[in-house]
């Protein structure tokens, strides 16, 4: 379920096809292997969760697990990032600025992150995530936030040159399987 922009919880039944599908493109689209380190950010409450999860999982990832302390702070959750030595972050664009803005500023490239993947918000690309991801060659921003009635949603990947970015993030293509009307 989530609250979307009313605050009050709704959900929607999906069904386990829809789940299939999306770990099954997730995969495809962030490759990596058993040494790939996933953080799980996301509460379980929400629906990226399950992407986030079993996606790595399914692939013979790791899925490394930071308690909310580290969690809320953006400084330490970077130090923590580069201590587990994490490939792979699934976040919202708010908490990607902090970390991005927070990395920066402390000095640590981090990287070993090369996959960050927003959803769960609009995306704004601020100067902090693009600076981050400029400083590490092949390092890649996802789009997952668009129209979602499979399961979570539309996806796009920026370019890796930042300065092609275009200054509204598109919500891309849709997931295999599923088609936009």
């Amino acid at each position: 379920y989530t609250s979307g922009s009313t605050g009050r919880p709704k959900a929607v039944v999906m069904p386990h096809k829809a789940l299939a599908n999306l770990l099954s493109w997730t995969i495809r689209e962030l490759s990596g292997d058993p040494r790939t380190v996933v953080a799980q950010f996301t509460a379980l409450s929400f629906d990226v969760s399950a992407q986030e999860i079993l996606s790595a999982l399914v692939a013979g990832k790791t899925v490394a697990v930071p308690d909310d302390e580290i969690r809320r702070d953006p400084n330490e959750f970077v130090r923590w990032l580069d201590q587990h030595q994490v490939n792979e972050l699934f976040a919202p664009t708010l908490v990607l600025d902090m970390v991005c803005a927070a990395a920066l500023r402390d000095g640590r490239a981090l990287p070993r992150l090369r996959e960050l993947v927003q959803a769960g918000e609009a995306l704004v690309p601020s100067e902090a995530i693009k600076a981050f991801c400029a400083a590490v060659p092949g390092r890649r921003l996802h789009n997952h936030y668009g129209p979602a009635e499979t399961h979570v949603m539309t996806s796009g990947a920026l370019p890796e040159d930042v300065g092609a970015w275009p200054v509204v993030a598109p919500i891309g293509k849709p997931v295999d399987n599923a088609r936009v009307y």
